[in-house]
This record gives structure tokens, sequence and C-alpha cells, in this order.
């Protein structure tokens, strides 16, 4: 008799657990494609930051006279 009362006691706890631990993986799961899109934002940035600085550079060397 003791044997079907531990299913039984167990079985109710085993429910909320499932559902709480998923929760955290969707949410690092959701957040993941963000903190993507993020990096490649931050690397258009810098790239476009370093192609004004050598624009601005070229003009000037050109403006200057010197190469």
């Amino acid at each position: 008799m003791s044997p079907p009362s531990t299913p039984i006691s167990s079985s109710p706890r085993s429910p909320p657990s499932p559902p709480s631990a998923p929760r955290p993986n969707k949410f690092r799961d959701s957040i993941r494609p963000s903190i993507e899109t993020e990096h490649d934002i931050r690397g258009s940035i810098d790239r476009y930051r370093g192609s004004i600085i050598i624009l601005v550079a070229q003009t000037l060397r050109r403006k200057l006279g010197t190469s």
C-alpha cells in the first residue's frame, strides 16, 4: 500500500516544477535573438563609423594635398 501512496504524493509535486522549468528557457530563448541582433547592429555601427573616419581622413588629405 505504501508504493501507491508515493506516486500519488509525488505526482502533485511534479506538475508545478515542469511548467516553471521551461519558462526560464523560453525567456532565454526569446532574448537570445534580440541579443544577437543587438551585436549585429553594434557591428554595423562600428563599421559605419570606421568608414566615415576613413572618408573624412581621405577628404582632409586631398584638401591638404598630402597623401
